[in-house]
């Protein structure tokens, strides 16, 4: 069953629930792909949420059903060798990039670094000045 979301109009969700069958026995299923045509139809984006891609059976069906992959990563949590294997695996045509996820207080401290960066900057340079 489909959910649309009511604060959001353009949102919908579909919930994968629980199932005892092998997940990659259901993504490769012909009614999995019935069901992506369907959907296809019916929406301009589709977003499949899935665990890490490494040791996951299910990814290679994943990705040959998908137009794109996108990589939500966490900072401070993410390790750097897992992102780099699992990038490794990639189809590099389908690839579109990385989301930086649950890290507001880095971003903040990303944003307040460059603006010292750049506070340092303009103070050299009218130190300098004639």
């Amino acid at each position: 069953m489909i959910f649309s979301v009511s604060s959001l109009p353009n949102l919908s969700i579909l919930l994968a629930g629980r199932s005892e069958e092998n997940p990659v026995d259901i993504l490769d299923s012909p009614e999995f792909g019935a069901l992506m045509e369907r959907l296809r139809t019916e929406f301009d984006y589709i977003v499949i949420d899935s665990p890490p891609i490494l040791n996951l059976a299910d990814f290679p069906v994943l990705e040959r059903l998908c137009d794109a992959t996108v990589f939500v990563v966490r900072p401070g949590y993410t390790e750097i060798s897992l992102l780099q294997d699992s990038l490794a695996t990639l189809n590099n045509d389908k690839f579109l990039g990385t989301v930086i996820n649950q890290n507001v207080e880095w971003w903040l401290w990303k944003s307040s670094s460059y603006y010292h960066y750049y506070k340092d900057y303009d103070r050299s340079r009218s130190n300098n000045a004639v």
